[in-house]
């Protein structure tokens, strides 16, 4: 593939990951608070956690009924991760694996769902004008340093919600003004960056979700010996390097700081 000149009719696209942000960008580009965008895509990895498709469910029939297209994609099932382990499960020396999940599960399926929608080889091969698709990330003013420029010549990240000045807070202000419910974070059940007080929320909340980790956690424990280059004994979901069943959430809470390395793509928990 190789790109020529600029594309003078890009197409917009909100990559929407259910979380508060990048939904406060969706409901904007519904009303015409920003320029709207051609479709919205979200990534079904196949287990998120149950707050999050209920929210997504009202928010699809929501946003269509005020003429968005939106499309959900997906490119496998991460029920199936240990196949591929492709999440950043905890060495017992406290490192994390290298995070492939994000790629394959959302950035994969929701580009491939771009090229189609803007005329593209679905291969990568074959001429492709620069910035022939806006993407429209939903990254507040407090995470202005997870900004990027897309590592693909075709697509021209955008940031509106930097554009406006509207902070995670802000976007929560919004979607209560407009009588819209306000999503809780959006991640995985299984995903290794979930805080201490996430888990004792869902624990507390959801508990069938909380079960899942649980036992997703025990069956990754002993999958070290046949992870090269691991270099770890054991691997676990659960930042305090134990198993998330033995895991004193109370305690660990107390301890937790404020932020740990979310995906930093604006695909996911956004």
């Amino acid at each position: 593939m190789y790109t020529v000149k600029e594309c003078k009719s890009p197409k917009k696209f909100i990559s929407w990951g259910c979380g508060i942000q990048s939904t406060a960008l969706c409901v904007m580009s519904a009303l015409g608070e920003i320029d709207k965008v051609d479709a919205i895509i979200t990534a079904e990895t196949g287990w998120e956690h149950q707050y999050t498709y209920k929210i997504r469910d009202y928010y699809i029939k929501w946003l269509e009924e005020h003429g968005q297209m939106v499309y959900v994609v997906q490119e496998g099932d991460i029920h199936n991760d240990l196949d591929r382990l492709s999440i950043p499960a905890w060495c017992d020396n406290g490192a994390p694996l290298r995070r492939q999940c994000t790629m394959h599960y959302k950035i994969t399926p929701i580009r491939r769902k771009m090229r189609e929608l803007c005329g593209l080889r679905l291969d990568n091969k074959g001429r492709t004008f620069k910035n022939t698709a806006h993407m429209l990330m939903g990254i507040s003013t407090d995470e202005a340093e997870r900004m990027s420029d897309s590592n693909r010549s075709w697509i021209l990240n955008r940031y509106p919600l930097i554009d406006v000045g509207m902070s995670r807070a802000g976007c929560i202000d919004y979607l209560k003004s407009k009588g819209l419910p306000v999503p809780m974070k959006s991640s995985c059940v299984i995903c290794p960056y979930i805080q201490p007080s996430w888990h004792k929320f869902v624990k507390d909340n959801y508990p069938k979700d909380f079960q899942d980790a649980v036992e997703f956690d025990d069956r990754l424990r002993h999958l070290a010996s046949v992870i090269k280059k691991a270099r770890t004994k054991e691997l676990f979901i659960y930042k305090g390097i134990k198993p998330l069943s033995e895991a004193d959430l109370e305690s660990d809470l107390l301890r937790e700081k404020k932020a740990l390395d979310f995906c930093d793509s604006g695909y996911c928990f956004i």
